[in-house]
């Protein structure tokens, strides 16, 4: 992620150890040891299908979002701008982010990496 980048900028702002740690690389809590006692099986895509993901990993690529490099499930309610509508008072902002490619942005600690490896 290209967040490491601006390291020193995120130090000038916060000094919170979870942001700075995050910032210079994301390590992933695992509930408990992951294990896995034999490699995946090969997935099977039809040509069209295959070429759409190669289509996104170059992408990805592009976008340094992947190397040659899954994240546990937490649920997260995200409510939507509809219900904020009732929270807004008088000269109070609001501000809406396109946050598509945002998980691209941090980077992943590198002992880490080896547990979100994929095969193409």
């Amino acid at each position: 992620g290209r967040t490491r980048f601006c390291l020193h900028n995120w130090r000038r702002i916060s000094s919170d150890p979870w942001v700075l740690a995050t910032a210079s690389g994301f390590r992933i809590d695992f509930s408990s040891p992951p294990v896995q006692r034999s490699p995946p099986r090969d997935l099977v895509f039809s040509q069209e299908h295959r070429a759409l993901v190669q289509a996104e990993i170059e992408s990805m690529i592009r976008k340094q979002a992947i190397s040659r490099v899954v994240v546990v499930y937490r649920h997260f309610k995200m409510e939507g701008s509809h219900l904020l509508r009732d929270t807004l008072q008088y000269q109070d902002w609001m501000a809406r982010l396109d946050l598509k490619d945002t998980y691209f942005m941090i980077p992943i600690h590198p002992g880490d990496r080896r547990f979100l490896h994929f095969f193409w």
